[in-house]
């Protein structure tokens, strides 16, 4: 068993932000930010104690093609300790809203400044979004979202791409987070910030209540 902590990094002081950071600055090339899974392991009562986990030691999930649900190879990435994912939509990317999990899949979204290798060229300079849907197990592509790599025929919903972690926002400027419709007459749904709405793949949750009766 483990807390899950998910965090994205992105300097929300600065949404526009490609490079100005410390970190990049002093090395000459942009800033790179992530979304981190962080396992805390320490679960029990009085077991909180501090591990100074790094960096380096969450497993890099951004490339390992291992990670695609039908791939025919075997898949032993290690992430007891975590993972993390690299943003590389577009120079500046980075996550400025609260991810929200659901059903074992995590939804967060990202926000690519203007003039961004994969933001909008025309109209205004507000810049463009991207949704991702992953596994909270080990960040693979949760939903069959790049449809255009796809065989023809297949209707299986499967992901066989990592591009297919990734879905592009059709409404510019910052996006929200991810918000749920408890389940009703036509299942469960979430609306995406480009106020889409889509049903997940997973079954249904209802809210219960319950009351006690004191004596």
């Amino acid at each position: 068993p483990f807390d899950g902590v998910l965090v994205g990094s992105g300097d929300r002081e600065n949404p526009l932000d490609k490079a100005s950071r410390s970190s990049a600055s002093a090395s000459g090339g942009s800033a790179d930010d992530y979304f981190f899974l962080i396992k805390d392991r320490n679960v029990l009562p009085g077991t909180g104690a501090d591990l100074n986990r790094s960096f380096s030691e969450l497993t890099d999930i951004s490339t390992n093609t291992c990670l695609i649900r039908n791939s025919p190879v075997a898949c032993d990435v290690n992430v007891d300790l975590g993972w993390k994912l690299k943003l590389q939509l577009g120079t500046g990317e980075k996550v400025l809203a609260t991810a929200t999990t659901f059903g074992n899949t995590v939804f967060f979204t990202s926000y690519l400044p203007p003039k961004s290798s994969a933001a909008a060229t025309c109209g205004p300079g507000e810049g463009s979004g991207a949704l991702y849907a992953v596994s909270l197990d080990d960040g693979a592509a949760a939903f069959d979202f790049n449809k255009s790599d796809n065989v023809p025929g297949d209707t299986t919903g499967d992901s066989n791409s990592l591009a297919d972690r990734i879905d592009a926002l059709a409404s510019g400027g910052i996006p929200a987070q991810v918000v749920f419709i408890p389940a009703g007459s036509t299942g469960l749904s979430y609306i995406r910030p480009d106020l889409n709405i889509d049903t997940p793949p997973v079954s249904n949750r209802y809210r219960t209540f319950w009351q006690r009766l004191e004596q």
